[in-house]
């Protein structure tokens, strides 16, 4: 607020300017605050994985939540990726994973992993890159233009 009445179209061309160059810098300040896409300095993905395990799973996930991502990002995610930076994994990277955690998966069970099971692992990938891009470390997430696998239909008794 300006404090004060506008009585001519000079006034309010000025009150105008006060008020957006206010508006601007609140913008800047906020984005100071928030950091925007690449201010960030790079993360590794094991790095940000426990960030955001700790940040996002836990916070806002059931427990029955907790104890599943935390298997996937130790046993598949985290040996798969290791200390790459973030935004060196784009859609290649993760097609690259979903191959690799298949044959990984056959090769300690000797069974192959159901799609479902497969589509969980880039569920969790996605969730997790997709708070990377909300907290500013990357700009768009790699798992959105990666296809899932297609379900069998479901039987019912």
């Amino acid at each position: 607020s300006l404090g004060r009445s506008i009585t001519s179209r000079r006034q309010a061309e000025w009150a105008e300017a006060q008020l957006r160059a206010e508006f601007a810098q609140k913008e800047r300040e906020a984005k100071a605050l928030v950091g925007t896409p690449g201010e960030l300095p790079p993360a590794a993905f094991s790095g940000f994985a426990a960030k955001w395990y700790e940040l996002h799973v836990v916070q806002n996930c059931k427990p029955s939540v907790h104890a599943r991502y935390e298997s996937i990002l130790r046993v598949h995610l985290v040996p798969f990726f290791g200390d790459r930076v973030l935004t060196e994994i784009g859609p290649l990277q993760v097609e690259e994973f979903k191959s690799a955690n298949r044959q990984i998966i056959v090769k300690h069970t000797g069974n192959p992993p159901s799609p479902k099971t497969v589509n969980e692992h880039l569920g969790a990938l996605s969730s997790l890159m997709e708070a990377a891009c909300r907290w500013g470390y990357l700009h768009n997430n790699p798992c959105r233009r990666v296809a899932r696998l297609k379900l069998p239909p479901a039987t019912f008794q």
